[in-house]
């Protein structure tokens, strides 16, 4: 019959997990638990720093899921709107090789497109931004938007 022994415990250099108290063997194994996620860098020796270690380590955790998260949404964004950049030149190009037009003026139509889709991106924001808000803050911030250039085009 074979009998399984936890590795020896790094801190003490010995196990003791099965001495230790019920209490302080439930703390140690939220403790191991919480650091296998990467936050272990801290190191307790008493029951009441395993507690306190393993809530910082666990908020460190959620808060470094936070940050993983965020950033796969901004990186998903950009690659939401290249796609679409690239499914319209794609398009583009295909309409273009079906009717036979000549290169010179498909490089013109790639640079055409490619000069205006930072304007069209922006369009189709401020349209967004226009939607989601009141009619009154709507002519608020229109007439906001376009009082410098109609003062500067007089």
């Amino acid at each position: 019959e074979k009998q399984w022994i936890p590795n020896m415990d790094f801190i003490f250099y010995s196990t003791t997990i099965y001495k230790d108290s019920i209490w302080h063997q439930y703390c140690s194994s939220f403790y191991h638990s919480v650091m296998v996620f990467g936050v272990n860098e801290m190191s307790a020796r008493t029951t009441f720093m395993l507690i306190v270690v393993s809530i910082l380590m666990l908020i460190s955790a959620i808060f470094n899921a936070n940050i993983i998260g965020q950033v796969v949404v901004l990186v998903g964004d950009l690659s939401k709107k290249a796609v679409k950049f690239q499914e319209q030149q794609d398009t583009c190009n295909t309409a273009m090789g079906n009717m036979q037009i000549p290169s010179s003026i498909r490089r013109r139509v790639r640079e055409y497109l490619l000069n205006t889709q930072s304007t069209q991106d922006q369009q189709e924001e401020l349209n967004d931004f226009l939607k989601n808000i009141s009619p009154s803050l709507r002519f608020k911030v229109s007439v906001r938007i376009f009082s410098d250039v109609i003062r500067f085009n007089k």
